[in-house]
């Protein structure tokens, strides 16, 4: 199957795929001047849609309950965005903060021992020199008889206009394993924010969409769309 082959068959799985909760974008976006980094929430009943992207100092964001005084919500407040000069990562678990403490290197990171039953999925953009970059995904999860399930996908080559996209769920699988989906890229940060907030229909619980510089050392934005304030 040919890159456009396989970005139409992305395009249209989002929509239609019932339980990705949360999903993990890095690329490069059309006029080449910026890498692209998104992390897409979605909930599937009130308790789990109960949660919204903050934005911290120093390009990091947050998953934080939108409303604190309602009990029994699913999901675990954690960063979702971090960066340390030219490392920037993007994820739903601890391994996140990474950059902060391990610089280049991902490899031999201690991931959570024992996740909860969600995935644990991570998108890694790291620059080493002006316009050359290392971009990777990993998945990982211990089912619930114990065994451990990975995926780890890198990418040098990095086409303006397009990223790959891994999802904590696809459909009813538990995990998701298979190569990571093309995805277009088009646009400025808003354009690209308004077009994955569109895909992630009435599920869509909130998105953070981040433009790095292609120059090294270039500062990051940030773009987040909630779907509820936070209170309290």
């Amino acid at each position: 199957m040919s890159i456009g082959q396989r970005m139409c068959d992305g395009i249209s799985r989002l929509p239609n795929n019932p339980l990705p909760r949360e999903i993990v974008i890095i690329g490069r976006n059309d006029d080449g001047k910026n890498y692209v980094q998104i992390f897409g929430v979605l909930g599937e009943d009130q308790t789990s849609r109960n949660c919204a992207l903050v934005l911290g100092a120093k390009g990091r964001v947050s998953l934080e309950l939108a409303n604190s005084s309602k009990a029994g919500d699913q999901r675990t407040p954690c960063d979702v965005m971090m960066e340390n000069n030219d490392v920037f990562a993007v994820g739903n678990g601890i391994q996140t903060n990474y950059p902060k403490k391990n610089g280049k290197n991902f490899q031999g990171y201690r991931w959570e021992e024992k996740p909860d039953n969600m995935p644990r999925i991570i998108g890694v953009t790291t620059i080493f020199l002006p316009g050359k970059l290392r971009e990777e995904l990993h998945i990982e999860k211990f089912g619930s008889d114990g065994d451990y399930y990975s995926g780890d996908y890198y990418f040098r080559d990095v086409e303006a206009g397009f990223g790959h996209r891994i999802s904590t769920y696809s459909g009813n699988e538990n995990p998701l394993l298979n190569e990571p989906i093309p995805k277009p890229l088009k646009g400025g940060i808003d354009e690209i924010a308004e077009e994955y907030w569109g895909e992630l229909n009435d599920d869509g619980v909130a998105i953070a969409v981040k433009f790095i510089s292609l120059m090294m050392g270039g500062p990051s934005m940030t773009k987040i769309i909630n779907k509820y304030d936070r209170i309290g």
